[in-house]
C-alpha cells in the first residue's frame, strides 16, 4: 500500500538534543538521551489487515491516486526533575545548542503549569482542570 516513509528535514536521533525549562527566574538545560529515542508512525506494514475488507480493496483495486507518504514523528519521554509547585514554565527545544526553529513550532516550544501542593482554600486563585475526549 505505502511504499516509502517520509523523510525528515534533519533526523533528530544524530543530533544534539536539550530542552530548556524556564520558570521566569531560573533557566535550566537537560540533554536528551540519544539511546531513548523511539518512532511513531502513521502506517506500518500489517496495518492494513485492521482496516476493514471493501477499504482494503478499495485501496488496492481501484487506486486513484498514489497512497500518501508515511508520516513520521521521533520522541521520547524523560523526567524534568523537580518542579516547583503551582509555577508556570515555558519549555524550549534546542538541537546542537541552538533553537529548534526549523521544527514545527507545536514541536518546538511549550508551556505548562506544575500541580498545586494541595487544594486551595477559600479566598485563593481556585485550581481548575479541563477534561476532554
Amino acid at each position: 500500500m505505502h511504499e516509502k516513509e517520509d523523510v525528515h528535514q534533519e533526523d533528530v536521533r544524530r543530533r544534539l538534543v536539550s530542552i530548556e525549562l524556564d520558570d521566569g527566574s531560573e533557566k535550566s538545560v537537560t540533554e536528551l538521551d540519544a539511546s531513548k529515542w523511539n518512532r511513531w508512525q502513521s502506517y506500518s506494514p500489517g496495518d492494513e489487515n485492521n482496516y476493514h475488507f471493501l477499504d482494503r480493496f478499495l485501496d488496492q483495486v481501484l487506486v486513484i491516486k498514489p497512497p500518501p507518504p508515511i508520516k513520521a514523528l521521533d520522541y521520547q519521554r524523560m523526567d524534568l526533575g523537580a518542579l516547583k509547585p503551582r509555577t508556570s514554565y515555558s519549555l524550549k527545544l534546542r538541537g546542537d545548542n541552538e533553537l529548534a526553529v526549523g521544527w514545527e513550532r507545536h514541536l518546538r516550544e511549550a508551556r505548562l503549569v506544575t500541580l498545586p501542593v494541595a487544594l486551595p482554600s477559600k479566598g485563593e486563585k481556585p485550581f481548575t482542570l479541563l477534561l476532554g475526549s
